[in-house]
C-alpha cells in the first residue's frame, strides 16, 4: 500500500513522537512534536505511489480534494518553526 519512502517517514515520525514521551527530554517536546508532525505531513503529499497522498488531495479522481496550496503554506511554517526552535536552542546551549 506505502512506497518505502512513506514507511520511512512514518517510522521517523512514530520515532520522534516516542521521544517526546521521555521525561529527561521534557525541553524538547515541542521540537521532537513538531518534526514528527512535519514527517507525518511529507508522507501525506501526493506521490506517484502514495495512495493515501493521492486520496487525501483528490489527484485519483474520487477522495477530499484538500487544496495543496494550504499544504504547503503549513508545511512550510512548520518548517520555519522547527528551525527557529533548533536555532534557538543551539544559541541557548552555546551562550550558558
Amino acid at each position: 500500500m506505502f512506497g518505502w519512502i512513506e514507511i520511512c517517514l512514518l517510522s521517523a515520525a512514530a520515532f520522534l513522537f516516542s521521544f517526546r514521551a521521555l521525561p529527561y527530554l521534557r525541553s524538547y517536546r515541542p521540537l521532537f512534536g513538531g518534526g514528527g508532525l512535519l514527517l507525518l505531513i511529507t508522507a501525506g503529499f501526493p506521490r506517484t505511489g502514495n495512495p493515501l497522498g493521492q486520496f487525501l488531495f483528490g489527484t485519483t479522481g474520487d477522495g477530499l480534494r484538500l487544496p495543496r496550496e494550504m499544504f504547503g503554506i503549513v508545511w512550510w511554517i512548520l518548517g520555519a518553526w522547527l528551525f527557529k526552535g533548533l536555532f534557538d536552542l543551539l544559541l541557548s546551549t552555546h551562550y550558558r
